[in-house]
């Protein structure tokens, strides 16, 4: 299931970038760092990274995809010696609309992600790996943030709210629309800061 998103992504990018010799629109590149907060499973999301590939069609939307890597770590059990931790990564790999208010130097904006949450657990046993474990679930993330145009360049800060969606039938892959458990899902509070390069440049 990971190598095929990751074939989607690609995909998906390769088209874009198609699309922009044909048209008008303008392809960017972004990179951010990202501290998050969340309620899976009682976990603690260590700081990110994150990329992203865009076109924008206008300076005021665009259409892209993002992968991201959050670190978890979860509560250490140690007695009479033993030490025993569990800890993962979540990365989401999703597409994404943006939405800008303004073409101007300050440009506010809002926007969506959503797509698939690659999410893996291990457990250590004094230091070294006894269980792996792996699943797939469909996410989405509303946002907003703010981007300042210097030229071609924008730097940006934006906050967005993940929703992980579970599997009905407890697989751990989603299968298919069909399967995702639309209740209760878990949340992740993100706040991104990063550079975007292709930034559509301020109208005059």
């Amino acid at each position: 299931m990971k190598t095929r998103q990751i074939i989607y992504c690609t995909l998906f990018s390769l088209f874009f970038l198609n699309l922009s010799q044909k048209s008008t629109a303008q392809v960017a590149f972004t990179i951010h760092g990202t501290g998050v907060t969340s309620t899976l499973d009682d976990a603690k999301v260590k700081p990110g990274v994150g990329v992203a590939a865009k076109m924008y069609f206008s300076p005021r939307v665009a259409l892209g995809v993002s992968a991201k890597y959050l670190g978890l770590a979860y509560d250490e059990h140690q007695s009479l010696g033993v030490n025993l931790r569990n800890k993962g990564s979540i990365v989401p790999l999703t597409g994404m609309f943006e939405y800008y208010l303004t073409d101007g130097f300050i440009r506010p904006y809002l926007g969506v992600e959503a797509g698939a949450y690659l999410r893996t657990v291990k457990v250590d046993f004094q230091g070294e790996q006894v269980a792996k474990q792996k699943d797939t679930r469909f996410g989405a993330a509303p946002k907003a943030g703010v981007a300042l145009s210097f030229g071609g360049i924008g730097v940006f800060a934006e906050g967005s709210y993940h929703l992980l969606f579970g599997n009905k039938d407890g697989s751990t892959t989603i299968g298919s629309a069909n399967n995702i458990n639309w209740q209760n899902p878990n949340r992740l509070w993100a706040v991104n800061v990063g550079l975007t390069f292709g930034f559509p440049r301020t109208n005059q």
